[in-house]
């Protein structure tokens, strides 16, 4: 990864951030705005969201670029593949996924074309394991949440348990097993009860952070094979920016 740090000068306030980065850093405009849709761009310690910013004289800004990860294989047979996605890849339609994760969600995601996989889903019988780190503290240990979820005026059944595994400040690492698969239903119903994910200024905290990506990551999934019969466990290890957080032994 490679870091810009810049400090605004007084002829220089007032620019967008767009503009101030486009002409300080050489990169086009396209990249910037990239990069900052990505959370990489930090003003004064904070992640700046939007282009539109006005830079103020004394502003402290840092640009991070990475280079863009890929999709790594991480079981395949003759019937299904599955892969990890790296945070910010943004997948395909094209490909025959059976299911989905957020843009900035990392973790396992299953590719086939038989219908019986996607009967798996349809029928709840793959168990999907997730990481969270989330803003806050719970009253308990573990809990099941069945908040509906609402998309365009209708209102599904959702259900979500979890379980907190460890506590650091602010901070939380809480475990999940959502039994349904409703769209950003595991953000929506942590944050029902007073755990909003870190990073998620959609249901979160709307104030700006240092956190640069929802902090959501899905670690495991498991089934039995409609092919063969056995049971099938795949897992993708968490990313630096969690053990970064919390010890790497914590993620089991």
């Amino acid at each position: 990864m490679k870091k810009f740090l810049f400090k605004v000068s007084h002829e220089e306030g007032g620019l967008s951030l767009l503009q101030f980065l486009k002409t300080k850093s050489g990169f086009s405009g396209k990249e910037v705005k990239r990069i900052i849709d990505a959370k990489s761009c930090m003003v004064n310690g904070f992640v700046e969201r939007f282009s539109t910013y006005r830079v103020q004289k004394g502003d402290f800004i840092e640009l991070s670029k990475e280079e863009k990860e890929e999709l790594v294989t991480l079981y395949q047979d003759e019937y299904v593949t599955a892969i990890y996605k790296p945070p910010f890849f943004v997948v395909s339609n094209k490909h025959y996924f059976l299911h989905r994760l957020d843009k900035e969600t990392s973790g396992v995601l299953l590719n086939s074309k038989e219908e019986s996989f996607r009967d798996l889903f349809r029928n709840r019988e793959i168990e999907k394991t997730y990481f969270a780190i989330c803003i806050g503290t719970p009253k308990s240990r573990k809990g099941i949440i069945t908040k509906p979820i609402e998309k365009e005026g209708v209102s599904k059944s959702a259900e979500t348990q979890w379980e907190s595994v460890a506590h650091k400040g602010e901070c939380t690492l809480i475990k999940c097993f959502p039994k349904t698969g409703r769209t950003h239903q595991i953000r929506i119903h942590l944050a029902s009860i007073g755990l909003p994910v870190l990073g998620d200024h959609v249901y979160g905290k709307k104030e700006r952070t240092g956190a640069q990506r929802i902090f959501l990551h899905a670690y495991q999934v498991a089934f039995i094979h409609p092919m063969t019969g056995k049971k099938v466990v795949i897992q993708a290890k968490p990313p630096k920016e969690f053990t970064e957080l919390f010890s790497s032994h914590l993620y089991q």
